[in-house]
């Protein structure tokens, strides 16, 4: 479980000041300042929370010597043993901050304590955000479907971890391209494949 802001306080944002105490320490229950940072994994991230933010964003900051700040007061995450699972802890609400690049680190790096592993590996057009793509996996095979929000043709290529396949296409814009393979990777069918025309290596395409 990841948990980013305040953890004491409860449903009705009153004090729950006994709150995994054991884990975390003793914290105090305060507003965010316009700019703050996070230390996760040795790297420095500058989390900003502008306009009003510094007003009515909160934050439980832990106390000196708390395990959830460096000797020089910047914030980082925590991780905890927590029954059969782990308790991820950032004391700042990223998801409130103005900067893209604090979210994504720490999202990041709780899915690498988690051993969740990544269905497709993107070998171009993964950076674009009006691609989208996954896999859907089935007992005899898998289905890819990848739809396109981009104002442009892009070239696609991914790799499937799991067969080691590789599948190269070009997405148009506002389309979609779908294809199945079988278990081993090998391409079976492609829908449109009289406008779509998908390119398989590491895998003998049965199509």
């Amino acid at each position: 479980m990841l948990w980013t802001g305040p953890l004491r306080r409860d449903a009705y944002w009153g004090p729950a000041n006994e709150r995994l105490q054991a884990e975390i320490g003793e914290t105090v229950h305060g507003n965010v300042l316009r700019e703050e940072a996070l230390l996760l994994n040795g790297k420095l991230y500058a989390a900003s929370f502008g306009n009003r933010k510094i007003g009515t964003v909160a934050i439980d900051i832990p106390v000196s010597g708390g395990n959830a700040a460096n000797d020089s007061g910047v914030l980082l995450p925590i991780t905890a043993e927590l029954g059969t699972g782990r308790f991820i802890w950032c004391p700042l609400p990223l998801e409130l901050n103005d900067r893209w690049e604090p979210l994504q680190a720490l999202y990041t790096e709780a899915l690498r304590i988690a051993g969740a592993a990544y269905e497709l590996e993107w070998l171009s057009g993964g950076e674009l955000p009006g691609v989208y793509g996954r896999k859907l996996q089935f007992a005899e095979g898998f289905l890819y479907i990848f739809v396109s929000e981009y104002s442009s043709d892009t070239d696609i290529q991914v790799r499937d971890p799991l067969t080691g396949a590789d599948y190269a296409f070009t997405l148009d814009s506002e389309r979609t391209v779908m294809f199945a393979a079988d278990r081993e990777g090998r391409l079976l069918s492609v829908y449109r494949p009289d406008q779509v025309s998908v390119r398989c290596s590491g895998a003998n395409s049965a199509v």
